[in-house]
């Protein structure tokens, strides 16, 4: 296998396109891929990424701990009283929070247990599982900011034409 120059370098005077600017060679300077034999179906990719892996679990557990407490808070504010159960902007809020906790809980915790491990721990099943949950809920929430905006459109049309 050959090896590229990963070494990072200061670019001064006239460039070399082919030489300086290739994307290879920008792409290794960060992030090392190597790849690890076997059959087509268990190949994996391993990325060793520089910089600090507690820091970025911290920070990713930081960012699911608000996401866990914001949406909770939101959903306990807007059901627990009957009248704000019942206009429809509170359902969709409701439902984007719930959409909005299943991100926090499989996407982050996946990540997290990506960055704690350097690989992928759970098995294959647990890996198509999580990418289908991940993809239905980016999926839903776009959906349900589209049905908002639909609703507030009708509700503000009313208005204007009423």
């Amino acid at each position: 296998m050959a090896q590229l120059d990963s070494t990072p370098r200061l670019l001064t005077g006239p460039f070399d396109v082919d030489k300086d600017f290739d994307v290879m060679n920008i792409v290794t300077s960060t992030a090392v891929m190597m790849f690890e034999g076997g059959s087509n179906l268990t190949k994996k990719w391993k990325c060793s990424v520089g910089g600090d892996v507690n820091q970025r679990i911290t920070v990713v557990s930081v960012i699911m701990i608000c996401t866990i407490v914001g949406n909770l808070s939101l959903i306990l504010a807007l059901t627990c009283k009957r009248s704000r159960r019942i206009k429809r902007v509170n359902v969709f809020l409701v439902n984007l929070a719930i959409g909005d906790l299943a991100v926090a809980l499989f996407t982050n915790t996946s990540e997290i247990l990506f960055l704690a491990f350097g690989d992928w721990a759970l098995g294959a099943a647990a890996c198509k599982i999580i990418v289908y949950v991940q993809i239905v809920t980016l999926a839903s929430a776009t959906f349900l900011l589209t049905a908002m905006s639909v609703d507030r459109y009708q509700v503000c049309n009313s208005w204007l034409c009423g």
